[in-house]
């Protein structure tokens, strides 16, 4: 969005008095797929074909209609997801460069992967972070499983589930972006400015628990704005997190 606001200032179809643009570099960096992620992603083709065909003979023996637009919304947000945790590598990576380099940090996602987030259940205890992407599935699989009308297809439907979810384990998949960058740089270093109210941190005994973002005496509505100042205040001084419309990094320079 940035560089799109840079050519129509320059072109003159775009007037902005607080959008000073002067003396910013915008430069593009690709995240190189490792064997590993490559192999993930095939294998996550292989998994939605799957689902297809299975969705497909429900509906073609009329035990199943109106699901190609959850379908499609969910394989949509799966590889979203995917290819935005794909990216967290190369994100650390940069970060902690402009880091070392006195710089602070913004990190705009596409997505919260809240979902996935909120389905750990409140005062469970989880040995890793959950997936966004394993949620897209397992959400897509409850609204549809909800259209179930009669106990022939429910007997099928949960065995098709079961199937599913032991190819989803076999996958591994990746977590949530937003998760896995509060756990490498430590919530008490990054200003998080989001919608969401809960989210997981690491707990004593090296587990996850999902705990609210409310804090005493912030409401919860006025949050990113404490999160904002600290940041410029420089008592986060590390990174800030938000959500945007893209997927970037944005460098500032050092509070001193």
């Amino acid at each position: 969005m940035e560089m799109l606001a840079v050519q129509l200032k320059s072109s003159g179809a775009y007037l902005a008095r607080n959008l000073g643009l002067r003396g910013v570099d915008f430069n593009m960096r690709t995240a190189q797929l490792t064997a590993e992620q490559t192999a993930l992603y095939n294998d996550s083709t292989e998994l939605w074909f799957h689902i297809h065909e299975q969705l497909q003979a429900f509906a073609l023996g009329g035990q199943l209609s109106g699901w190609h637009g959850v379908f499609t919304s969910a394989y949509t947000k799966y590889f979203q997801q995917l290819m935005l945790s794909f990216k967290v590598p190369l994100i650390t990576k940069l970060a902690r460069r402009a880091l070392r380099a006195g710089k602070c940090v913004v990190i705009g996602l596409q997505s919260t992967g809240a979902a996935a987030t909120a389905s750990a259940g409140k005062g469970a205890t989880l040995q890793t972070l959950v997936s966004a992407a394993r949620e897209a599935v397992e959400g897509m699989l409850d609204r549809l499983g909800g259209k179930a009308s009669n106990s022939i297809f429910m007997g099928s439907w949960d065995a098709f589930r079961q199937d599913v979810g032991r190819k989803l384990d076999e996958l591994a998949l990746p977590p949530a972006a937003l998760d896995a960058l509060l756990d490498f740089f430590g919530p008490e270093h990054v200003a998080e400015m989001t919608g969401r109210s809960h989210r997981l941190l690491r707990s004593a005994d090296g587990g996850y628990r999902l705990v609210s973002r409310a804090e005493p005496g912030v409401a919860l509505a006025n949050l990113n704005l404490t999160e904002r100042a600290r940041f410029q205040r420089g008592e986060k001084v590390r990174v800030r997190v938000r959500v945007r419309v893209k997927v970037g990094l944005g460098l500032a320079p050092g509070l001193t």
